[in-house]
C-alpha cells in the first residue's frame, strides 16, 4: 500500500464519507493478481490517506461505533460536521449534545451545529432572503455553540462556524459566537461557509474576513470544483494556519461511471453504469495507476457497483495529488498565476477573485466588499448545493 500524505501539509483535502458501510468494504482480485479493499485506510487499499469527514446527522445513524464499524484506526483524522445543513434542508430535528456526545466518542474534530440563515425551498436547497431569517438562525446558532462549549470534553476539538452573506454580517455572526470564548474554552478553529459554495468571489471574501480577523486552523465547507479550489489554495498561501476542504465529488464513480483524466481534472472519462447504459472498457483510460493496477482486465459485461468503487478511489487519488501540487505551486505568486490564467476557462472569475483577497489583504474587508460586491453573488434565489455528487467543472 502506498502512502500519498505529504511532508508538508497546509492545504488539506477531506473527503466526505457517506454512511453506506458497505461500500467501502468491498473486496477485489485486481488485474495484478493482489486483492484490494475499496477504502483509503485499510491495509489492503490501493493507497493510504489519513483523513476523512462525515455529518453527525448520518454518522449518527450508525451509531457511536462507528470507528469500528468503518475499520478506521486510531491514526485517521476523522472530522464529524454536525448536520446544520440538513437542518435547513430537511428539517432535522437534532440536539447539539447529541451531536456533540456522538463527535466525542467517533472523532477527533467536531463543528458545532449551526443553523444556516436560509430557508428550505426545496431538496438539498437554500433559498429565500437571508435578512428574513438571520437573527433567529444566529440565535439558535449562538445556543447551540454554547451548550457545546460548556459540555464538551477538554480534549476534543470544536469548530466554530461563520455564515453570512455581507461583511457586516459575517462579523457579526463571528462576534456573537466567539464571545463565548470569554467565558468557556477557545475554539480550536473556524469554519467558513460561503453561499454559493461555487461562487469564487463568495469563497475570496470569507478568506478576506479570516485573513483579517481569525488565526486558527481553518475549514471551508463544501467547496468542490476546479475553480473554488484554486481560490481556496491562494487563501491558503496566504492564511498562517492550516486550511481544510471537504467535498464528496470524488463518488462520481459509483454514482455516474466516471474517472477524472489523469492531466485535467475538469476532464473526465464516462465508463457508463447500469443507468447509463453506455458501458466503455476499463482499459481505454491511459496511464490510471488505479484503473490500470486493477480493474483492466475486467470484462464489460461483468461490471458491477464494486469496481464503481474503485472509480471512485481513482478520483480520491487525482483530487489528493491536485491539492498537494497546488499546495506547492502557491508557494510562488506568479507560477500561481501563470497556472490560474492557462488553465481557467473563458469567464472564469478566479484571476478577479485573486485581485480581491489581494486588495482586502491590504485595504481590509469592508473596503474589498465595496469594490466587488457587484461581482459577489448573493443569496436571494434558491441556490442548489451540490453537498452529495458536487461537479468539478
Amino acid at each position: 500500500m502506498k502512502c500519498i500524505v505529504p511532508e508538508r501539509r497546509k492545504f488539506i483535502y477531506l473527503p466526505a464519507l457517506n454512511t453506506a458501510i458497505v461500500q467501502y468494504k468491498r473486496r477485489f482480485v485486481g488485474s495484478d493478481g493482489q486483492e484490494y479493499v475499496s477504502n483509503w485506510w485499510d491495509k489492503d487499499s490501493p493507497f493510504y490517506y489519513d483523513c476523512g469527514l462525515i455529518s453527525a446527522y448520518y454518522g449518527m445513524d450508525v451509531g457511536v461505533d462507528f470507528r469500528e464499524k468503518f475499520g478506521l484506526n486510531k491514526e485517521f483524522q476523522l472530522y464529524a460536521d454536525s448536520g446544520g445543513y440538513q437542518v435547513v434542508t430537511q428539517k432535522a430535528n437534532i440536539s447539539s449534545l447529541d451531536v456533540l456526545q456522538w463527535q466525542e466518542k467517533t472523532s477527533q474534530y467536531g463543528l458545532i451545529l449551526d443553523h444556516p440563515p436560509y430557508e428550505e425551498v426545496g431538496a438539498y436547497q437554500f433559498g429565500g432572503n437571508i435578512y428574513n431569517v438571520f437573527d433567529k438562525s444566529l440565535q439558535r446558532t449562538r445556543e447551540n455553540a454554547e451548550l457545546m462549549l460548556k459540555n464538551k470534553d477538554k480534549d476534543f476539538k470544536l469548530y466554530g462556524v461563520i455564515q453570512g452573506e455581507s461583511p457586516a454580517q459575517m462579523k457579526e455572526w463571528h462576534k456573537s459566537i466567539s464571545s463565548l470564548e470569554d467565558q468557556y474554552e477557545k475554539f480550536h478553529a473556524w469554519a467558513l461557509s460561503p453561499k454559493p459554495s461555487y461562487d469564487v468571489m463568495k469563497i475570496g471574501l470569507f478568506g478576506v474576513m479570516a485573513l483579517e480577523n481569525l488565526n486558527t486552523p481553518l475549514h471551508i465547507l463544501q467547496v468542490s470544483g476546479h475553480d473554488s479550489t484554486l481560490i481556496s489554495a491562494y487563501i491558503a498561501s496566504l492564511y498562517k494556519r492550516k486550511v481544510t476542504l471537504d467535498s464528496s465529488s470524488y463518488m462520481i464513480g459509483v454514482r455516474y461511471g466516471q474517472a477524472k483524466d489523469d492531466w485535467d481534472l475538469r476532464k473526465s472519462w464516462n465508463f457508463g453504469t447500469e443507468e447509463t447504459k453506455q458501458p466503455v472498457h476499463f482499459s481505454r483510460m491511459p496511464s490510471c495507476d488505479i484503473i490500470g493496477r486493477i480493474l483492466s482486465e475486467v470484462p464489460i459485461k461483468d461490471y458491477d457497483s464494486t469496481h464503481y468503487n474503485f472509480l471512485n478511489l481513482h478520483n480520491l487519488l487525482k483530487f489528493i495529488q491536485f491539492f498537494n501540487y497546488l499546495e506547492v505551486l502557491s508557494e510562488k505568486r506568479e507560477e500561481f498565476v501563470k497556472y490560474v490564467k492557462d488553465n481557467c476557462n473563458e469567464g472564469s472569475k478566479v484571476m478577479m477573485a485573486i485581485e480581491m483577497v489581494d486588495y482586502g489583504y491590504e485595504n481590509g474587508l469592508d473596503r474589498a466588499f465595496e469594490k466587488y460586491k457587484d461581482r459577489i453573488s448573493m443569496t436571494e434565489k434558491p441556490v442548489k448545493q451540490d453537498s452529495i455528487f458536487g461537479e468539478w467543472k
